[in-house]
């Protein structure tokens, strides 16, 4: 591959996944990048999206069925499931608005992704299955890669509210 990134592993640590490009197939292939698997120990590499677009940041959701991943299948960047055993496919939040870089919460089976609306990005909080969004960051600044505490709790996010990008911390009980 010419470009790997994002990489996540199965929770029982069996099989890590990941995006990369390689060399274009055709002139139209340039510049895609597909999720791949392989087995903890570097053997059975395979591709698993072959969709002619950009796909990245895949995740698993804490139970290992479930994994929500980047794709710019459908033009902008959207999120997708992908139900372990199955075809990727399902767009996870049905708007026009671009969504990326989806994170499983440790413990409720939601999703936080990061949405970009009107020029601006926030962080937002969907179900497994995408319904019932919940705003978790609001302001007038570029807020990006949510990531949880073990325990759920708490979400660090990049935010460049103060001018310049910081980690910040957003206590989710209060």
């Amino acid at each position: 591959p010419l470009y790997d990134s994002g990489g996540a592993w199965l929770p029982d640590g069996s099989i890590v996944w990941f995006s990369a490009s390689g060399p274009p197939a055709t002139d139209d292939d340039y510049g895609n990048s597909d999720l791949w698997q392989m087995g903890a120990d570097g053997s059975g590499k395979r591709r698993v999206t072959n969709n002619g677009s950009i796909n990245l940041f895949p995740a698993w959701s804490p139970d290992g069925k479930t994994l929500v991943y980047t794709s710019f299948k459908a033009g902008l960047s959207e999120l997708f499931l992908l139900y372990r055993g199955s075809k990727p496919g399902a767009r996870l939040i049905n708007t026009k608005d671009e969504k990326y870089r989806g994170v499983w919460h440790p413990t409720n089976g939601r999703i936080a992704a990061v949405v970009a609306r009107q020029g601006n990005t926030d962080i937002y909080s969907v179900s497994g299955n995408g319904s019932g969004p919940v705003r978790l960051t609001e302001s007038r600044s570029i807020e990006t890669s949510p990531t949880f505490s073990p325990d759920g709790r708490r979400m660090a996010f990049v935010s460049d509210r103060s001018g310049a990008p910081q980690v910040w911390i957003k206590d989710l009980e209060s």
